[in-house]
C-alpha cells in the first residue's frame, strides 16, 4: 500500500509540473504567429463578424445622436450618412413627421408647400394640403378680390374641399356683384351661362330681367318690348312693358295722321281704354276729307286739245279735256265730279262735268272727256282757248266701294273706239330638201 501510494504521487507531481509548460508552449505559439517569416492563416469569419458588430455600433451610435437632437435635420443627416441603415425607416417616418409638426405650427403657407414637395406621397400629405389651402384661403380672403380667388381655385383645381367651396361661392358673390354694377346685360347674361350651380342663380336672373326691363323703357323700340315679353311672360315687368307698347303704337298711330294705322290700333287692342278717343279721331278723319278733298285729290297735267277721231274723216273734230288725277290720301277713296268751264274774252261758255268713279287710296288716274256744244272746226291754225278745271263735288270711303261705282279698266271717250290689236301671221313656205 505504501509503494502504491507513492507512486500516484509521483504522478501527479510529474502532472503539475508539465502544465506550466504546456501553457507557455501555448502563449509561445501565439507569440511565434506573429514573427516574421511565420505563416499563419487569420481566422476571417471572425474578423467579418468583428466589422460587422462595429459597423451596426457606429450605426446605433449615429442614430442615437439623432434620437437625442430630435429634430428633423438631425433624422436628415444620419439618412444622408446611412441611407440603408438599420434605422432608416424609423428616421424617415420621424423626419416626415418632425417636418410636417414644424410646418403647421407656422401655418406658412410656403413652408407647407416645401413639405408637400419633399413628401408628396406620405402619412401626412393630405392633412398638409388641407391646412396649406386653409393658409392660402385665408390670404386670399384678406386681399377678397376676384383675382386671389381665383388664382387660389386655380392652384387646387384637383384637390377640392371646404375652402375651394369657400373661395368659389366667395368668387361667385364678387362676380356677381360687379355684373350688377355694370349694368350690362351681356355680362349678366353670361354670368348667368358660366354658373348654373351658383346659389345667387336667382338673383342674377333678376338683374337680368331688370337690366332688359330697364333698357326697353329707356331705348322705346317696339321690337326690342316684344322680345322683353316673349321671354319674360307674366313678370310684373311684362305687363309694364305691355302697357308702353300699347301707349308707344297708340302715339305712332297717331303722329302718322293714318286712318288705317288707328283702325289697326283697334284691331290689336280692342280692349284700350283709349278707344273713345281713336273713335273722335276716325270721325274728324271722315269730316275733314268731306270737307275739302282738293287738299287730297290733285289734278296733274290737265290741258284741252282740238281731237279729231281718227280713220273717220266725216266725223266732226271736237274739244276735249285730259289730265291724270292724283289721289294723295293713303286711308280714303273719293267719288269725284270735274268741272270744266271755257274762258274766251273774259267770258265764261261751255260749262262741261264729268264724273270719277271710286279714285282709291294713293292711285293716279288718267281723264279725258270732250266738252259738247263748241265746234272747233275752222280753229285748226289758232291755238284753243283757255279754260278752268276745277273739282266741283265729291264723296270720301273708307269701306270698299259700292257694286256698280268701279271703274272699267278701259277709258272710252265718247264718238271713239278703242283700238284693238290685230295679229295676221304671214305663210312661211317649207324649207327646201
Amino acid at each position: 500500500m505504501r509503494g502504491c501510494g507513492r507512486s500516484v504521487s509521483r504522478r501527479a507531481a510529474a502532472c503539475l509540473f508539465l502544465l506550466p509548460l504546456a501553457l507557455s508552449a501555448c502563449g509561445l505559439g501565439r507569440r511565434l504567429g506573429a514573427l516574421p517569416g511565420v505563416r499563419r492563416e487569420p481566422p476571417r469569419v471572425e474578423a467579418a463578424h468583428e466589422a460587422d458588430s462595429a459597423d451596426v455600433l457606429a450605426d446605433d451610435s449615429d442614430f442615437q445622436r439623432a434620437v437625442e437632437l430630435h429634430t428633423a435635420p438631425a433624422y436628415n443627416a444620419y439618412l444622408d450618412r446611412r441611407p440603408t441603415g438599420k434605422h432608416a425607416r424609423r428616421a424617415r417616418l420621424l423626419s416626415e413627421r418632425l417636418s410636417y409638426y414644424d410646418a403647421i405650427s407656422r401655418m406658412e403657407a410656403d413652408k407647407l408647400q416645401a413639405f408637400l414637395e419633399k413628401y408628396p406621397g406620405g402619412r401626412f400629405a393630405s392633412s398638409a394640403q388641407e391646412r396649406l389651402q386653409r393658409a392660402e384661403y385665408k390670404l386670399a380672403r384678406e386681399k377678397d378680390t376676384i383675382d386671389a380667388y381665383r388664382a387660389f381655385i386655380a392652384r387646387h383645381r384637383k384637390a377640392k374641399s371646404e375652402w375651394t367651396a369657400s373661395a368659389t361661392q366667395r368668387l361667385e358673390r364678387l362676380l356677381l356683384d360687379r355684373a350688377i354694377a355694370s349694368g350690362s346685360e351681356l355680362t349678366l347674361s353670361r354670368y348667368v351661362h358660366d354658373n348654373p350651380e351658383t346659389p345667387y342663380l336667382k338673383e342674377a336672373r333678376e338683374a337680368l330681367r331688370q337690366a332688359s326691363f330697364d333698357r326697353v323703357m329707356s331705348r322705346k323700340k317696339i321690337d326690342d318690348a316684344r322680345e322683353f315679353l316673349r321671354r319674360y311672360k307674366g313678370t310684373p315687368e311684362a305687363r309694364i312693358v305691355a302697357g308702353h307698347i300699347e301707349e308707344e303704337m297708340l302715339r305712332s298711330a297717331e303722329r302718322s295722321g293714318s286712318a288705317s294705322a288707328l283702325e289697326r290700333f283697334l284691331e290689336s287692342y280692342p280692349g284700350t281704354p283709349h278707344k273713345g278717343r281713336i273713335l273722335a279721331s276716325l270721325s274728324l278723319m271722315r269730316k275733314e276729307r268731306s270737307r275739302s278733298a282738293a287738299r287730297w285729290v290733285k289734278i296733274k297735267n290737265a290741258e284741252i286739245e282740238v281731237h279729231r277721231p281718227r280713220r273717220c274723216r266725216t266725223c266732226k273734230a271736237v274739244l276735249r279735256v285730259r289730265g291724270t288725277l292724283l289721289n294723295i290720301d293713303t286711308d280714303f277713296a273719293y267719288d269725284l265730279v270735274l268741272e270744266a268751264v271755257l274762258v274766251e274774252k273774259g267770258r265764261r261758255c261751255c260749262t262741261t262735268t264729268h264724273r270719277v268713279n271710286w279714285l282709291a287710296p294713293g292711285v293716279r288716274r288718267p281723264f279725258v272727256f270732250s266738252i259738247p256744244g263748241r265746234s272747233p272746226e275752222g280753229e285748226r291754225d289758232r291755238p284753243p282757248p283757255l279754260f278752268e278745271l276745277r273739282l266741283k263735288e265729291w264723296n270720301s270711303y273708307r269701306s270698299q266701294p259700292p257694286a256698280g261705282k268701279k271703274e272699267p279698266p278701259e277709258i272710252q271717250t265718247s264718238g271713239e273706239k278703242a283700238p284693238v290689236d290685230s295679229f295676221k301671221p304671214v305663210p312661211v313656205p317649207p324649207l327646201g330638201r
